[in-house]
């Protein structure tokens, strides 16, 4: 009985983290997806060394020349 308990508590820690881990994963992804509708609507150059568009300034970043 002592293995049968022990069995249903790891298979409910399990479950717990999966559900855990795939709800993180999905919300994760609708604030990138937010973000990026956020930053190509207000303009500037894609910056490719962050990912975001700004100003074009960043003396670190790598910009298109156009």
């Amino acid at each position: 009985m002592n293995i049968a308990n022990t069995f249903i508590h790891l298979l409910k820690a399990i479950t717990t983290f999966l559900v855990t881990a795939v709800g993180f994963l999905f919300s994760a992804d609708d604030e990138s997806e937010a973000d990026s509708a956020h930053t190509s609507s207000t303009g500037g150059s894609l910056n490719y060394r962050t990912g975001e568009r700004d100003d074009g300034t960043d003396p670190y970043g790598w910009y298109d020349h156009d």
